[in-house]
């Protein structure tokens, strides 16, 4: 009698046991965070010289806190692969900072639309293999685990990620509605 039950639960999975099983299998088929971070540093730097090869360039205007007029300014695509390129946008890092500083300043982006973005982006971050710290993890879940990779961690970390993010749209909202200030 035992026996079959334990037949039938294992048999009757729930939908979401389901979902997170498939995740799990097809996470842990992936490579290791690591191995992944180096490959998307190589397909960077190569499609860093690409633009470079084709001698691209964008133009664009920024606003000189002297003068309070605009000015157009040119930025040649520099490579990654090539030294002098690397020197020359050493060289040019005080006009990107003040292209920066003066073009896209953070007063002039509203804190709300911040907020949304913050909302959107902080549950997912916690399951990408793209933080830093995925790496990390998955090598404590393997401690416990010998099987354990990224599909494991993905899948043990979902149903959290999805409660994180009800819990902050409902907070955004409670926030919007309220009318609290958006940041100091």
């Amino acid at each position: 009698m035992r026996a079959a039950s334990e037949a039938d639960t294992k048999t009757a999975k729930a939908p979401t046991r389901t979902v997170l099983d498939t995740i799990e299998r097809i996470g842990n088929s992936v490579p290791h965070p690591v191995v992944i971070f180096l490959l998307l540093i190589a397909i960077a730097v190569i499609a860093s010289h690409l633009p470079y090869l084709l001698d691209a360039s964008v133009s664009y205007q920024v606003i000189n806190p002297a003068t309070h007029g605009a000015e157009t300014v040119t930025t040649r695509a520099n490579s990654l692969l090539i030294w002098s390129s690397r020197r020359q946008s050493r060289r040019g890092r005080s006009l990107h900072r003040y292209s920066c500083r003066y073009s896209c300043s953070w007063p002039s982006i509203p804190r709300r639309c911040w907020a949304a973005y913050r909302v959107g982006d902080g549950p997912i971050n916690s399951i990408t293999p793209l933080n830093p710290y995925f790496a990390l993890v998955v090598g404590f879940a393997q401690k416990y685990d010998r099987d354990a990779g990224v599909g494991t961690v993905v899948a043990l970390m979902l149903p959290y990620v999805v409660w994180m993010f009800a819990v902050w749209i409902v907070l955004f909202i409670a926030w919007y509605l309220l009318g609290v200030p958006w940041g100091v």
